[in-house]
């Protein structure tokens, strides 16, 4: 992109990263930035999420996954020792605010992950990032869907799912990225059985 451009986006992801993000986020959403800097957004910022367990639209369901994340503590219960390093990482701040993208239709984190890293790649970031942030978005239910349909005691789910996984960073990240987004989506998606059964 252009100097000015790579300075916008240099600027965004100082918010986005940063302890204002919620705030900030917020407004961008209201006055029709997002939309602008973000063209996909448009598509989902208003799709009411027809289930017993969202309470917003999707758009700003992925703002308040954002607020979620920031507000993440070290003291919080829900491994705050472990995963609060992470709060603050690039790659997890740009997947908590994409990782619905893909709602207007079909397979929504697949899709999703393909949209994110276009985005991505448009506003000039390398594949290490884009391609770990597409991991996170192309896998943002397999957690809360490992621990609340599978057998936590059978090794072959366990196995399953370091094949996925690989790296213990990409589960941490998806282990604090899947708190924001349960916590964002309301008290049916985070529950102390969810939670237990996650941790």
């Amino acid at each position: 992109g252009t100097g000015w451009q790579r300075a916008v986006v240099q600027r965004f992801a100082a918010i986005l990263c940063g302890p204002l993000a919620p705030h900030a986020l917020g407004q961008m959403l209201e006055v029709g930035f997002l939309n602008r800097f973000l063209p996909e957004f448009s598509e989902v910022e208003h799709l009411v999420q027809f289930d017993a367990y969202h309470l917003l639209p999707a758009g700003p369901h992925m703002v308040e996954t954002v607020r979620q994340l920031a507000s993440f503590e070290p003291d919080n219960e829900f491994l705050g020792d472990i995963l609060f390093p992470l709060r603050d990482d690039p790659c997890l701040r740009w997947a908590a605010l994409l990782h619905d993208i893909g709602k207007a239709e079909g397979d929504h984190a697949v899709r999703g992950a393909q949209m994110c890293r276009r985005i991505l790649e448009r506003l000039g970031y390398g594949e290490e990032l884009s391609r770990e942030c597409a991991f996170l978005v192309e896998h943002h239910l397999l957690l809360v869907h490992t621990a609340t349909r599978r057998d936590l005691g059978e090794e072959s789910v366990i196995h399953g799912l370091a094949a996925i996984l690989g790296t213990v960073r990409r589960l941490d990240a998806l282990t604090l990225l899947t708190w924001a987004d349960s916590i964002a989506t309301g008290p049916k998606a985070w529950n102390p059985w969810v939670e237990n059964l996650l941790r």
